[in-house]
């Protein structure tokens, strides 16, 4: 969603939560991914709980944010909240194109959906079936033209997220009133595990929890988050 066709050289992470906006810029080089991002965190003032009605604060909040952090990256990637997020599964033929493939998920879609498909975002991941049909109990008990046929014909599982498409709108304008712009919108999920990748591979001490002066502000899980959202944008 919101893909660029070219890779910037730096992404800034966007998490808004009840207390303020953190905000975490990507390294300028590969050179430096295993660095934790530098990171900003704004507190909501009273006015400006006050006058939060919606999923976003006022674009000022952001605006004020990035200006006081200091941070020049316009690229931005955010989390989609899980309370937003549809989550399928449905087994497919690997036998399909890529076009066959993406009208029969939209024609699955359609009856799983609670909102009219046109009115949705989506995209999906293959899950290649593990290759042990032919060596469990049952394939053995079934008839060798059938084991053939199955794996003649294996099903792969394709997993979908799907969300409102109004949402994510309202997610692009507000990050474009702020002077920004939104590239990326994935799992809470996926952002964490890329997160805790760098983690475990780095060569040196990495922050896995918040520096001290966020542990009040983000939550662990929060931080991991937020440091995964500025390492993704710009990568599929």
């Amino acid at each position: 969603m919101f893909r660029q066709r070219h890779r910037q050289s730096l992404g800034l992470g966007i998490i808004v939560n009840q207390r303020g906006i953190a905000l975490a810029q990507s390294n300028q080089s590969d050179a430096h991914q295993q660095a934790h991002p530098a990171w900003h965190w704004q507190a909501y003032s009273v006015r400006d709980l006050a006058c939060r009605q919606t999923d976003w604060p006022d674009p000022h909040c952001l605006r004020w944010a990035r200006q006081r952090s200091g941070f020049v990256a316009a690229s931005v990637a955010m989390a989609l909240p899980p309370a937003q997020l549809l989550r399928f599964t449905f087994p497919v033929h690997t036998g399909m194109g890529p076009k066959q493939l993406q009208a029969h998920l939209q024609a699955l879609l359609t009856s799983a959906l609670p909102w009219p498909v046109s009115e949705a975002l989506w995209d999906y991941q293959l899950i290649e079936p593990q290759a042990e049909m032919a060596t469990t109990t049952l394939a053995a008990n079934r008839p060798a033209w059938l084991n053939a046929a199955l794996q003649a014909q294996p099903s792969w599982q394709a997993e979908v997220l799907a969300i409102r498409k109004a949402w994510a709108q309202a997610c692009e304008q507000w990050c474009r009133q702020a002077g920004l712009r939104l590239v990326k919108l994935e799992p809470e999920w996926q952002a964490s595990m890329r997160w805790q990748t760098v983690v475990q591979n780095s060569s040196v001490a990495v922050l896995q929890e918040p520096p001290c002066e966020a542990a009040d502000a983000l939550t662990n899980s929060e931080w991991a988050v937020l440091c995964g959202l500025a390492l993704g944008v710009g990568k599929p």
